[in-house]
Order: structure tokens, then sequence, then C-alpha cells
């Protein structure tokens, strides 16, 4: 049967493949492989002096990094003022940004109430009032700030009030 003519063989054998050799490393300059962390940094470092330096936000609720949810925030908040003037006569007034403080001003009050805050917010408050009266009128003596958060009470699903700071200023004559 072998006819001595030299046999075809239809599938020859397979040349074992090369590896495939590895590609050199492509190496980013070292400026772009630190880039997200260098820009992480930068981010986070801008919050920190915005909530340090500048007021915005309240550090116990993730200072500006918006990292938690709260339904105690400042626009659940309220401020009222107790004021008594020079001729002991007293009376309580809504506080309202604009009309009586500047927004940013009662706003971070509000959001994260200080006693160095609300004594700002007072003095101010006292200065407008004493201000915009009649020269003759008695002038605000004392003021003393309250600030209050809106709560929801889920056992009796009420919304109550709840004094979250306090502040007295006695003015000096």
């Amino acid at each position: 049967m072998d006819s001595g003519e030299p046999h075809h063989n239809p599938n020859p054998p397979r040349r074992p493949s090369a590896s495939p050799s590895p590609r050199p490393a492509r190496s980013l300059p070292v400026a772009l492989r630190f880039a997200p962390i260098i820009l992480m940094l930068v981010v986070a470092a801008v919050q920190i002096v915005r909530v340090g330096a500048l007021g915005y936000g309240a550090p116990d609720r993730g200072g500006g990094f918006g990292m938690f949810a709260a339904v105690d925030k400042s626009n659940n908040r309220f401020m009222r003022a107790i004021l008594r003037t020079t001729d002991g006569r007293s009376g309580t007034i809504a506080v309202l940004p604009e009309t009586d403080i500047p927004t940013n001003d009662l706003y971070r009050a509000l959001s994260d109430p200080t006693s160095a805050r609300l004594q700002d917010v007072a003095r101010t408050l006292a200065d407008r009032l004493n201000s915009a009266t009649d020269p003759s009128a008695p002038k605000i003596a004392s003021v003393r700030l309250e600030v209050f958060r809106i709560l929801y009470d889920e056992p009796t699903t009420s919304i109550r009030r709840d004094l979250a700071a306090q502040h007295f200023l006695e003015l000096t004559p």
C-alpha cells in the first residue's frame, strides 16, 4: 500500500506559536499618573478652606462635601429675637433675611449657630433697629436670639419645634 511516494498529510502539525512578547509598558508622565490624586486633594483643600475660613456649610454635616443628608437643614430652622428697650418694654420678632440681617450672615447663623455668629447677628439687628427709629425713641437695650429647628416626630406623626441655640446680648448705653 505504500507506493513509495511521500505521504502528504492534509493537516500538517502546527508549529507552536510564539508567545506574544509583553509590550513594553508605556509610562505616563508623573503629572498625569498623579493627576486624579492631586485633583482630589485640591478639591478637599478648597472645601476645608470654604468651611473653616469663609464659613460656608456646617462642619458637622460633611463640611460642604455633601456627604451627609439630614432633615435638620438650615431651611428647616428659624430665628426669633426677644428685644428689650431702654424704657423696659419688650417684644418678639422673627428675624428675616435681608430685612433684618444680610442673608449670608443669617444662613450661617442658622446652619451653625455658634456663640460668635449669634453675637454678630444680635449686634447687627440691634444696630439696624436703633438706627431706624426716631432718635428720641427708646433704644434697644438687650437682644435674646433663639434658633429653632423644626423636627418631625415619627411616633406621634407631628411636627414640633426644638430650641437649637440661644444667645443673649446686653447692650451698653
